[in-house]
C-alpha cells in the first residue's frame, strides 16, 4: 500500500537532484496532483508519487545537462524500465518515465516520444527543460504540457540568459511580493499572504500561473529558496539581492526637464502630480464595469529618486533635481506641469525617465499624501546605481530596512 503522506526522502542518484526535483514538484502540485517524493514501494524508491482523483503513476525521473538524443535515449530506457518495474510491484501504479535537460529541441522530445511509442507503450512520458517547455503523453496528464516562450525556442540554456531573466519586470515585482511581506506597508505596496506554492503565488502577485512558476522554478535553481520552510520562503538573501544590484547597472534614459515659466517649484510639481493621479483614480471609478474603453489608459506616474527617498523617511541627499517616473511621454500632461524639454545647456529643474522595470515600478507603488512614490526597494536599487550620492542613500536604507531581513534569513 503506497503512503501519499510519506516524507521528502534523501535520494540523490543523479546529478543536480534538488533542483530537478523541485521543478517536477512544483509542475504536478500547480496542476492539483498530490505529490510524495522518493516513496518506498516493496523494496524500491522510485522518485515520485503522484495522485489525482483515480489516476495514480509512479515516476522515475533521468537527467543530464546536455539535451541531445544521444544522450537522452538511453536514460529514458533506464527510466521506462525502472518506472515499470515500480508499477508493477505496487499493482495500482501506472508507470511515468520523464527525462530532463538544461535545454531540449522539440525534434529531440518528438524523437523521445516516437521511442517510447515504438518500444513502451504502456508507459507514460515526459519531457521538460529549463526554458519552459512540458511535454507529457499520458492519461491525465494534458494539462501539465506547456511550450517555451518563442524568443527561446531553438536557443541553449545559457547562465547569463537566465541571470537576466531572473530580474524581468514581472520577476522583480514578485521579488519585492516576496520581501514586502517583511517590510512596512508605508514603504512598500504589496499583497500580504502566505503562499505554498507557485500557483497561490501567481493569484497573489495576479500574474500568471506560468510566470511564477518560472521565476520559482529560477529561484530555486539558483539556490534562493529555502526547501526547509513550509510555504515558499527565499534563501541567501544577501546574494540575492546584490544580483539585483548588478543587473539594475544598466544606464536609463533620463530626460531633462525645466520650468516653462519662471517661479516653477517641487511645491507646483506635487501639487499637479497629485491632481493628476485623482484624476486617474476618478476617471477609474466612471469607467468601472464598461467592456470597451475607446481612449487610451492616462500614463502612470510616481517619484522617484532622492525626493522619494525623503518621503519615505530617508531622506540623506538634498538639492537634486526631483525624478519622476512617466509610464510614457504624455505631452498634455507634461504641460499641465509645466515643463519644457532641455534643449541647450542649460541645468535640468526636473528629470523624468520612461522606466525599463514598468509593472515592478508602479505596482508597488506606495501613496503619501495624494503622491504615488516609488516603494523602499526601489528607492534602493536606483540609489545604488547613482553615482551622485547614490551610494551614501543606499546604504543607509540597507542598514535601516534591508539588513533586518538579511538577519531573518541567516
Amino acid at each position: 500500500m503506497v503512503n501519499f503522506n510519506q516524507d521528502v526522502g534523501n535520494k540523490r542518484h543523479y546529478s543536480n537532484a534538488n533542483r530537478f526535483l523541485f521543478i517536477l514538484r512544483q509542475a504536478f502540485q500547480d496542476a492539483g496532483w498530490k505529490v510524495v517524493v522518493e516513496p518506498r514501494i516493496e523494496g524500491l524508491k522510485p522518485d515520485l508519487l503522484i495522485e489525482r482523483g483515480e489516476l495514480r503513476y509512479v515516476i522515475e525521473l533521468k537527467s543530464f545537462s546536455d539535451g541531445k538524443r544521444a544522450r537522452l535515449l538511453p536514460l529514458l530506457s533506464m527510466a521506462i524500465l525502472e518506472s515499470r518495474a515500480a508499477a508493477q510491484s505496487a499493482g495500482n501504479l501506472r508507470p511515468l518515465a520523464i527525462v530532463m535537460a538544461p535545454h531540449i529541441n522539440e525534434a529531440v522530445a518528438e524523437d523521445l516520444r516516437q521511442f517510447a511509442l515504438a518500444h513502451a507503450p504502456d508507459v507514460a512520458l515526459g519531457v521538460i527543460d529549463f526554458d519552459g517547455l512540458q511535454r507529457f503523453w499520458g492519461q491525465g496528464l494534458e494539462s501539465l504540457n506547456a511550450e517555451r516562450a518563442q524568443e527561446l525556442r531553438g536557443n541553449a540554456f545559457k547562465s547569463d540568459e537566465a541571470a537576466s531573466h531572473l530580474f524581468s519586470d514581472l520577476n522583480q515585482w514578485m521579488l519585492k511580493v516576496f520581501l514586502g511581506q517583511r517590510l512596512p506597508e508605508a514603504l512598500i505596496n504589496v499583497p500580504r499572504h502566505e503562499f505554498r506554492n507557485a500557483s497561490q503565488l501567481a493569484d497573489v502577485a495576479d500574474v500568471s500561473v506560468m510566470s511564477a512558476f518560472r521565476f520559482v522554478r529560477q529561484l530555486e535553481g539558483d539556490g534562493f529558496l529555502d526547501h526547509s520552510a513550509h510555504s515558499l520562503q527565499l534563501a541567501n538573501v544577501e546574494k540575492l539581492l546584490g544580483r539585483w544590484q548588478a543587473a539594475m547597472l544598466r544606464p536609463q534614459k533620463e530626460i531633462p526637464f525645466r520650468w516653462l515659466i519662471r517661479g516653477g517649484n517641487e511645491e507646483r510639481l506635487l501639487d499637479v502630480v497629485r491632481e493628476y493621479q485623482e484624476s486617474i483614480e476618478q476617471e477609474s471609478v466612471n469607467r468601472e464595469g464598461e467592456d470597451d474603453w475607446t481612449s487610451r489608459p492616462r500614463a502612470r506616474l510616481c517619484l522617484g529618486g532622492f525626493l522619494a527617498a525623503a518621503w519615505l523617511g530617508f531622506g540623506h541627499v538634498s538639492g537634486v533635481p526631483p525624478l519622476l517616473y512617466l509610464e510614457h511621454i504624455d505631452h498634455g500632461l507634461l504641460k499641465r506641469l509645466g515643463l519644457v524639454r532641455v534643449e541647450d545647456a542649460r541645468p535640468a529643474d526636473v528629470f523624468i525617465r520612461i522606466p525599463s522595470f514598468k509593472e515592478s515600478l508602479f505596482r508597488a507603488a506606495v501613496r503619501h499624501n495624494g503622491i504615488q512614490i516609488s516603494d523602499i526597494l526601489q528607492v534602493w536599487l536606483e540609489s545604488s546605481v547613482n553615482p551622485a550620492r547614490g551610494p551614501e542613500q543606499a546604504n543607509l536604507i540597507k542598514m535601516q530596512v534591508l539588513d533586518p531581513i538579511l538577519q531573518e534569513h541567516q
